[in-house]
């Protein structure tokens, strides 16, 4: 693997190219030019050769004139549908149906739209437009905007300002439907967290908060006697939907005043995770539950009113109108009650019972912005620690921080409300009492912290503590309370089964090790399956079809690796979902029999031949014959833009130990098994037989602070537009199962120039 040095990640430089004129076009390669100064008043935005933009400039808040003004060029689309989202105007402007060929998206969006867990916020626009409002995210936003930092008032000011004056020089490129220029306000980029609105649509008596999460992530670090030099290792991989209304994650290399920062955002907002010289961060979920689902049980002569401790109350209603395009107006009312003092309001009713959602950082849209500005700037240690004290975080369950001396530390950041201890996190609680509410907020030093534990890594893979280790004792989180969430859904899983097993025991770790590791498609368990096969393969029958005598061989001799190119690997992943999706009542016994190297009866054994002469028989049909490797069956990306997949993800059975727990395709919550570097696919085919990604290495990154060397690939990659250049460029890296290096030197990056734009920015913010 080529060397993608930093020039010593301590102490990187990148060197504005200044230009006299308003735009400048570079060769592709600039390996002779000089890099040029920094100037107050100009950004200069340098692609490099996947497209990402490299923004440079003297002041902070001009880097994020050219962030906003590089994302518009990039994801105009994207960006103005999570806009017109977090307005609660898409019902205004798209009527009941958005994304359709008349209002302009292609058929490649569509199709992705239509394969998206997060497309339920645009597939239907009037539920989401009353959401909107029911949270008040933009209200709440706005009204915030005064509280944060200057700097950061700054900031969002000048990305906005990037973002309209892109707009101005490109009207063309605005869609129909879009925003004016007038319209896009620093609160846009404040207002809206999936995880909020995810686990809102939790709060409706079957499910809990936490319930509605579906993102599934990889994050470790390593540093000590793991590596070769020393110095930490760290590895940060969110496994969402790769198409949250557009590719979900962005990248921008920030060298912006204070800042040095290789941002991973979502298009949305300006802050993600990434790294810079000083620190490298992410996050994984698992089961935390910062909010409360109310059941609240109303009085029989009047749905908004309710006894609480005995006195009857009335909720507050908030009257409004839904535009709907081409109808009359809906209207519809948001009800709250008056739980733990903040806006908490009925998401759902059952017969006599309301369930109201009240959610620890209501009313605190954009807040997090100061702290999370805070990890991109900070250089010591005691700093990095002392930005989560505020209070102000998301529902991030697991955030792991890392230096490149001192190791990382691991903690619960959210602002987490403090309750009775005995509280089920995986229920609604009762409403009608004082007794369930919140009797404050636990302040920092009471949430889980690690730092530098004896074991000298972590491995993160959506669970809780005390699976982060082998070796770890129960005993030492007993003293937490219940809701915390540390063995509510899971506490193990095939991803962090397979990281302890690379990480634990490694010695002299160098990049080229955490690449292979963040790239590997092994999946644990598939060697207990080969005595069965090789059972199948000795109880067939002499005239037994030869393709089924074929694919019990290949089988029996299955390394458990879902290459692309691997037969065997489509055929275990094809066998396991067949026999859940036909014998739901007997694959987990089935599962946990074979787990514990049970021998299987007869009745047994002949269901397994049945699926595996129903997936025989499917291949046929949809590929033409059986051999052909995982990757022709299973795609990254849509039909008309896919590529073969590695990896795995698929439904292996309902409520399996060591699995992970998630709604695979849409079947309920079941049990998945997973490889590292994770593709998750529907059970259920496409209309062309196929199977398409469901969600996936949205954005995967790995730094070596000893070597100064950094790795990263983003699905699909920074174009919104497939069929652009740099539209499917960095799914092909994952289909070859390869990673881009980042140029975050201007001595590297001079040989991998695609473009330099130079912008003046005085009097736009």
């Amino acid at each position: 693997m080529p060397n993608a040095s930093m020039r010593g990640v301590a102490g990187w430089t990148a060197i504005i190219v200044c230009s006299s004129s308003l735009a400048v076009a570079a060769p592709r390669s600039n390996a002779d030019g000089a890099p040029p100064r920094l100037t107050n008043g100009k950004v200069t935005i340098i692609r490099d050769d996947y497209g990402m933009p490299h923004v440079y400039a003297a002041r902070e808040a001009d880097g994020f004139f050219g962030f906003g003004y590089a994302l518009a060029h990039d994801r105009m689309r994207q960006t103005m549908l999570h806009w017109v989202m977090i307005r609660g105007d898409l019902a205004a402007t798209f009527g009941r149906k958005v994304v359709t060929r008349a209002n302009g998206f292609d058929d490649s969006f569509i199709g992705q739209v239509e394969r998206s867990w997060a497309s339920h916020f645009i597939t239907d626009p009037i539920a989401s437009d009353k959401l909107a409002r029911a949270m008040a995210w933009l209200p709440a936003a706005r009204a915030n905007f005064a509280r944060l930092s200057p700097q950061n008032r700054a900031n969002l000011s000048a990305f906005v300002a990037g973002f309209r004056h892109y707009l101005i020089e490109h009207p063309a490129e605005r869609p129909a439907w879009g925003l004016r220029p007038d319209q896009i306000e620093p609160a846009l980029l404040m207002a809206w967290r999936a995880g909020e609105a995810q686990s809102a649509r939790g709060c409706h008596g079957a499910e809990t908060p936490a319930a509605a999460t579906p993102s599934q992530s990889n994050l470790w670090s390593v540093w000590g006697r793991h590596t070769a030099s020393g110095k930490t290792i760290h590895l940060s991989d969110p496994h969402w939907d790769p198409f949250t209304l557009g590719p979900s994650y962005y990248a921008v290399h920030l060298k912006a005043g204070a800042l040095d920062y290789l941002n991973f955002t979502l298009p949305s907002q300006i802050y993600g995770e990434g790294f810079t010289p000083h620190a490298a961060w992410g996050a994984t979920t698992s089961d935390d539950v910062n909010a409360t689902c109310y059941a609240v049980t109303t009085e029989p002569d009047d749905p908004r009113a309710y006894r609480f401790d005995g006195t009857r109350r009335r909720m507050t209603v908030e009257h409004y109108e839904i535009p709907v395009r081409g109808e009359t107006p809906i209207a519809y009312d948001v009800e709250l009650t008056h739980h733990n003092g903040v806006r908490t309001p009925v998401m759902a009713r059952q017969g006599n019972t309301a369930y109201a959602w009240s959610w620890a950082m209501a009313g605190r849209q954009g807040l997090s912005l100061d702290p999370e500005r805070n990890l991109a700037v900070q250089r010591t240690l005691a700093g990095l620690k002392a930005g989560f004290a505020g209070n102000n975080w998301y529902a991030w369950d697991n955030y792991l921080v890392s230096t490149p001396d001192e190791g990382s530390f691991w903690l619960r950041p959210a602002r987490q409300p403090l309750r009775d201890g005995t509280a089920d996190p995986a229920a609604p609680s009762p409403g009608n009492s004082s007794a369930t509410l919140w009797r404050g907020i636990h302040p920092l030093r009471d949430l889980p912290f690690v730092e530098r534990p004896p074991q000298q890594y972590f491995s993160l893979s959506n669970i809780p503590p005390p699976s982060f280790w082998p070796d770890d004792d129960d005993r030492r989180w007993a003293r937490y309370p219940r809701y915390f969430g540390f063995n509510v859904y899971q506490r193990n899983n095939t991803r962090q089964r397979r990281a302890l097993e690379l990480l634990a025991g490694s010695t002299g770790f160098t990049i080229d090790d955490a690449v292979k590791v963040a790239l590997d498609t092994h999946l644990v368990g598939t060697d207990r399956w080969q005595p069965v096969f090789a059972r199948l393969a000795n109880d067939l029958p002499t005239d037994a079809p030869a393709d089924l005598v074929k694919m019990l061989a290949a089988l029996g001799e299955f390394n458990g690796d879902f290459n692309r190119d691997s037969r065997a690997a489509l055929y275990f992943a094809e066998f396991r979902q067949m026999l859940a999706l036909t014998h739901p009542a007997d694959v987990d016994r089935i599962v946990i029999a074979i787990d514990h190297g049970e021998a299987l009866s007869a009745p047994d054994t002949a269901l397994l031949v049945e699926c595996l002469a129903s997936v025989r028989d499917n291949l046929v049909k949809v590929l033409g014959g059986i051999d052909h490797g995982y990757g022709a069956l299973y795609r990254l990306g849509t039909p008309g833009h896919s590529l073969p997949a590695n990896g795995a993800a698929f439904l292996a059975g309902f409520d399996l130990p060591d699995r992970f727990w998630a709604d695979i395709g849409g079947l309920g919550f079941s049990s998945s098994e997973q490889t590292l570097m994770l593709n998750g696919f529907s059970p259920q085919p496409d209309a062309d037989g196929r199977k398409y990604t469901l969600f996936a290495q949205t954005r995967l990154y790995v730094v070596d602070y000893g070597s100064g060397s950094s790795y990263s690939a983003l699905a699909y990659g920074i174009s919104e537009d497939p069929a652009s250049r740099h539209g499917m460029d960095q799914f092909q890296l994952l289909s070859d199962r390869k990673l881009r290096p980042n140029w975050l030197s201007f001595e590297d990056l001079r040989h991998h120039i695609e473009s330099t734009l130079v912008l003046n920015t005085d009097g736009r913010h």
